[in-house]
């Protein structure tokens, strides 16, 4: 007898959810179906709603777990083109659910696109997508992940029309034919699962007889029940602190009370809140019925915003409200190929592209095209047409780092109503320029200015004005009030002692080991990989390696494991305790990357000012930002303690008048 469960991880106190509605359709199904299977024995589980996290998709609709023992089909292998025997043992499904009928499905492009308010998705990418973000989550928790099979399942459409569907579009194209119609047996699921890819698929040596199994020697079934009925994520006190923010009614008045028929405009420099006002319109707009998307730099900055979005219950759906989140370049990448500048959205060798100016070329010609030849109306079909531009609202992280041309392109598609924008003021990654933002706004403007830190507390923002000021730069911003303490610890190297120090201090705050942010310069990663990496580990210094490409768009519900990332990758982020590693040494790889900037023309200097004090200025500028990360703690390391910046740091040390108690100087 095989046994057929169903577990709901999320119940619909309206009733059952489509999820669950179908869920126990297919359960009815292989019910019937293995009753008349003699000798068959093993559990079936269907689990619905499964909310994982980790990557962009956090979401299952089904995921369907089988252990079996006396299944064989008679089945086609694809291989040899005859007939076999298959032994089905362990599988492993994930399953999206579409309700579309045949007007509402295409097959093209090697994919299935579903129509959502006119707009055509690509629901074949999304469920390749989940199968990939599930199986770097399993491999996360359990060191392992069973070959997971991705299938989408439309409930209205019957097979023959499906097949309708697949012979209308196949013209001799291949594609993955894992969709499932209306009605499926399970041995229709599992023929196709080897048409789709028969990788589990084991043969004797008489190659009569085949053994589907997707994964040995492990008990599938049990982990993950057992893993995803008993979880429990446990939300550090700065990831409480930020949900409830986000919660809050008064922040929801806040910006519910911005007037929605002007352009909404946040200004201020690094600390005092914009990203998380952006996080709070957007959510906003959200609760409203909108659709958004939220473009900042950062990958490392996507991954926080999206683990926030997922523990606050938020998740993507193209046929719902949702906030979504991406990168600027991934989006103009995306709008390159939508309309023709690009053959395809992937770049081989994205250092050699942007460094040797593919990207701007690219961005003139579209915004030529879109200047001068694209129509309001072409803008509008564009729309319906695709989803990549099919956003209700498009909400700006860091646009002083924008160009003019993006700025423009991105007017003319949503105009500025559909706009907000957070403007950090002066910290530039990519130009010397400022885009004006209000340039072009024929309309009211919001435009909220704020000059109080939201984020550290009182000392640490005394030391960052303190060091600015030291080093020439007009730069500061107001302590909050509200707040006390902060302190700054200067050494040579990070040491296990000066670890679990910061880890005791932190955990008195109830603060995580995620809470802690470790940044370093490139000068310290050969190969995607911090060079003491290893070391730390070894000595029980438990690092979440953001710096493997990898990782780039996985975040951690584990709280376990301090953040690593390369500073560049800082914008955005934030800690209880930040360790900035080998501080001396970005200051010397931004200077060489400003100075070349300036050589090579991609930047002009200041008026009046030298090529090397241009770079000085903006290397300068930019080195605040990594020392606005964090709230209570900053760690700097100096590997070369007496040199300009140690010298810097030093004298404020002894300046006991302004900084008496703020700063620790822990080198010999």
């Amino acid at each position: 007898m095989v046994n057929i469960s169903i577990i709901n991880l999320v119940k619909d106190v309206n009733g059952s959810s489509r999820e669950e509605t179908a869920a126990e359709k297919l359960r009815s199904s292989l019910v019937d179906e293995f009753n008349k299977i003699p000798n068959a024995s093993g559990q079936i589980v269907i689990m619905t709603n499964v909310t994982f996290g980790g990557g962009s998709v956090g979401e299952l609709d089904i995921l369907l777990l089988c252990d079996l023992n006396g299944v064989t089909f008679l089945l086609f292998d694809p291989k040899d083109s005859v007939n076999k025997e298959i032994v089905v043992q362990r599988m492993c499904y994930t399953i999206e659910i579409k309700d579309h009928d045949c007007n509402g499905v295409e097959l093209k492009n090697n994919g299935f696109n579903v129509k959502y308010d006119g707009v055509w998705h690509p629901v074949s990418s999304q469920s390749r997508k989940q199968r990939f973000d599930f199986k770097n989550y399993l491999q996360k928790y359990f060191s392992y992940s069973p070959f997971i099979y991705n299938f989408i399942w439309f409930r209205e459409i019957p097979g023959n029309e499906l097949d309708s569907i697949v012979l209308k579009a196949k013209d001799g194209i291949a594609y993955d034919d894992n969709v499932l119609p209306k009605s499926f047996s399970f041995k229709r699921l599992i023929q196709k699962t080897m048409i789709v890819t028969p990788n589990s698929v084991c043969w004797n040596k008489e190659r009569t007889k085949g053994w589907m199994n997707c994964i040995s020697g492990v008990d599938i079934i049990n982990d993950i029940v057992k893993h995803f009925t008993q979880r429990r994520i446990v939300v550090g006190k700065l990831t409480q602190e930020r949900l409830n923010i986000l919660a809050m009614k008064s922040a929801a008045n806040d910006v519910r009370n911005l007037d929605e028929e002007k352009f909404t405009l946040f200004e201020g420099r690094a600390g005092t809140g914009k990203t998380i006002k952006l996080l709070q319109t957007a959510i906003a707009l959200k609760n409203k019925g909108k659709r958004c998307l939220l473009l900042t730099f950062n990958h490392a900055l996507i991954s926080d915003i999206n683990r926030t979005l997922f523990l606050s219950g938020i998740y993507s759906k193209p046929d719902a409200p949702t906030v979504q989140t991406s990168t600027m370049h991934s989006f103009f990448l995306d709008l390159f190929w939508l309309l023709g500048v690009r053959n395809d959205k992937s770049i081989i060798d994205a250092d050699d592209y942007f460094n040797r100016n593919g990207y701007k070329k690219d961005l003139h010609e579209l915004h030529d095209y879109i200047m001068s030849c694209l129509s309001e109306s072409e803008v509008e079909n564009l729309k319906d047409m695709s989803n990549i531009i099919d956003w209700d609202y498009i909400l700006i992280d860091e646009a002083q780092d924008w160009l003019e041309e993006e700025k423009e392109i991105i007017y003319n598609i949503y105009g500025p109503l559909r706009i907000v924008v957070a403007d950090g003021v002066d910290q530039f990654m990519r130009s010397d320029y400022k885009v004006n933002w209000l340039n072009g706004v024929n309309i009211g403007i919001n435009n909220k200015w704020s000059d109080t830190c939201l984020r550290q507390k009182p000392n640490l923002v005394r030391f960052v004005n303190g060091f600015a000021q030291e080093l020439g730069l007009d730069w500061h911003v107001t302590e909050n009030a509200d707040y006390s303490g902060g302190r700054v610890i200067v050494a040579e190297n990070y040491s296990t002692t000066i670890h679990a120090e910061i880890l005791n201090d932190g955990a008195k705050a109830k603060a995580e080991p995620y809470d802690v942010l470790f940044l370093v310069p490139p000068q310290d990663v050969k190969d995607e990989k911090f060079i003491k990496y290893d070391l730390y580990k070894q000595n029980k210094v438990f690092l979440f390696d953001g710096i493997n490409s990898e990782n780039r768009e996985y975040f951690l519900l584990d709280n376990s494991e301090c953040r690593l990332y390369q500073y560049d990758s800082c914008r955005g982020l934030e800690g209880w305790t930040v360790v900035c590693y080998d501080f001396d040494l970005l200051i010397e790889y931004k200077l060489e990357y400003f100075t070349g900037k300036i050589n090579s023309g991609e930047m002009n200097p200041f008026a009046g000012s030298s090529v090397l004090g241009t770079a000085k200025i903006m290397t300068y500028l930019w080195s605040l930002m990594p020392l606005t990360r964090p709230i209570d703690t900053l760690v700097i390391t100096l590997r070369n303690p007496h040199g300009e910046v140690g010298q810097i740091i030093k004298k404020m040390h002894d300046d006991k008048r302004h900084y008496d108690g703020i700063i620790e100087w822990r080198i010999k």
